[in-house]
């Protein structure tokens, strides 16, 4: 592991353990004077937890955030281009990291394109079919803009699914219905805040797996 990606590894735990916006922003001033490539991006997990930020209750704290994700991407977009032209003249070297896409800097449209069961290469673990693939969708969506371990946020999907099962009895439509219900409002991509909040264990995976339909869009709401 390069000293860069260390370096930034420890810059995305401060900014994990911030406490307040004031502390927030100084680590921000911090990652904006940093040239970054993508590869350093990934490995590090940087763009994820800067690019996360957007969408924070704070403004100034969300228009940092938004600045610098700009920022590494209009870098590595110049990277790529310079690669792109040397390649068509023919120039030697090495090629550059694969092209810029948005979920390098926490960037991307389709939430579910950034951290995937697949991806990371877990599974169910409950040696039901169903229940399995149930706890792959979660997940997919509690995973899809996290920067915590697999095997925590794996953890946190179990525990969401295990407490729909235990609460219908069995895997029927019931449960099936309860499960994409609770799936599609977590990755909702207006919605990082219910996501975040049972990874982070402010909201118990328990209670988020009895809450009904008008009780998860409080939930958004309240975000």
């Amino acid at each position: 592991m390069s000293e860069e990606v260390v370096e930034l590894k420890k810059l995305v735990k401060q900014l994990q353990g911030a406490v307040n916006d004031v502390e927030i922003l100084s680590i921000l001033s911090i990652f904006r004077e940093k040239k970054v490539t993508e590869t350093l991006l990934r490995e590090s997990k940087a763009g994820l937890a800067v690019g996360k930020l957007r969408s924070h209750n704070s403004k100034p704290v969300s228009d940092q955030a938004k600045e610098i994700v700009k920022q590494w991407k209009t870098a590595v977009d110049k990277a790529k281009a310079k690669s792109g032209a040397s390649s068509h003249n023919g120039t030697a070297g090495k090629k550059l990291a694969t092209p810029i896409t948005p979920s390098a800097v926490g960037a991307a449209k389709d939430i579910t394109s950034l951290r995937t069961a697949k991806i990371d290469g877990i599974k169910g673990g409950t040696g039901d079919p169903t229940r399995d693939r149930c706890v792959e969708l979660i997940y997919d969506a509690l995973a899809c803009d996290a920067t915590a371990p697999v095997e925590h946020v794996l953890n946190k999907a179990r525990a969401v699914e295990a407490s729909v099962h235990t609460n219908i009895g069995s895997t029927n439509g019931d449960y099936k219905g309860k499960i994409r219900t609770l799936f599609v409002n977590l990755k909702d991509k207006a919605n990082p805040g219910l996501r975040a909040s049972i990874v982070d264990g402010s909201l118990a995976p328990e209670k988020f797996a009895k809450m009904t339909r008008n009780g998860l869009g409080r939930a958004q709401s309240c975000r």
